[in-house]
């Protein structure tokens, strides 16, 4: 299958080495120093490297500083040294809640995207109730325009959390998602929407119907530079 990207016009990224003069004609030309920042790219998940061959060059200004006079390195190509740089974005994060009274003992549901990137009623594969953090993660990728994702799983039975004493909650960070606006999940289950999915069962003994709950928690926020490597 394949992942739909939508690409944004986002931020430029700097590192905190960026720096350049602004002398002749007036104080009007603006002279960067050259460091070569980007000319190599590593991409792993949420981290990007960005290197630049140059960016150790003595430089003999202030990057703080908009300096009228020339305060590059004397010579960038031949003395300057390298230096990579981290950058690092949090990813948008989703909650996902099955909650009841009691256990919830059989059942199964489904998550979809009413509307994202085109494409109407993007479906997850069935997901059991009882579903690990692999089987959810597995079952969300099944859909054409999340790409890749990580999960993790909690359960509880707390007594004094009436109505919804039982829950299980999944925790999604969305890690190839680099869209500002990240669409909510909107679950789906036997008698609400889903008809191939199995009905979520609980004791004779429950007063309130199995119900499902999507929270968003965090949102994707841009690259910030983590470290510098030099070797």
């Amino acid at each position: 299958f394949f992942w739909y990207v939508k690409w944004e016009l986002y931020s430029i990224l700097r590192s905190n080495d960026y720096d350049y003069d602004v002398y002749g004609r007036g104080f009007s030309f603006e002279h960067m120093h050259r460091q070569d920042f980007g000319v190599t790219l590593k991409a792993n998940r949420r981290l990007l490297l960005v290197a630049a061959p140059f960016a150790d060059y003595g430089n003999r200004g202030d990057v703080d500083l908009r300096e009228h006079f020339d305060s590059n390195g004397v010579h960038n190509e031949g003395l300057g040294k390298g230096k990579v740089y981290a950058f690092f974005s949090q990813p948008h994060v989703q909650v996902v809640t099955l909650q009841s009274d009691e256990i919830i003992s059989f059942g199964s549901f489904r998550l979809k995207f009413d509307n994202n990137l085109g494409v109407v009623d993007d479906l997850s594969d069935i997901i059991a109730c009882d579903s690990t953090a692999e089987a959810f993660k597995a079952a969300l990728e099944k859909m054409s325009t999340i790409g890749e994702v990580e999960v993790e799983r909690f359960e509880s039975f707390d007594m004094n959390s009436n109505p919804n004493a039982y829950k299980i909650r999944w925790r999604v960070s969305f890690i190839s998602s680099v869209a500002d606006n990240q669409p909510p999940f909107v679950p789906i289950w036997h008698g609400s929407g889903c008809n191939d999915c199995s009905e979520l069962k609980v004791s004779v003994l429950s007063k309130v119907p199995p119900n499902i709950i999507v929270q968003t928690t965090q949102s994707h926020e841009k690259y910030t530079q983590e470290a510098v490597i030099q070797p």
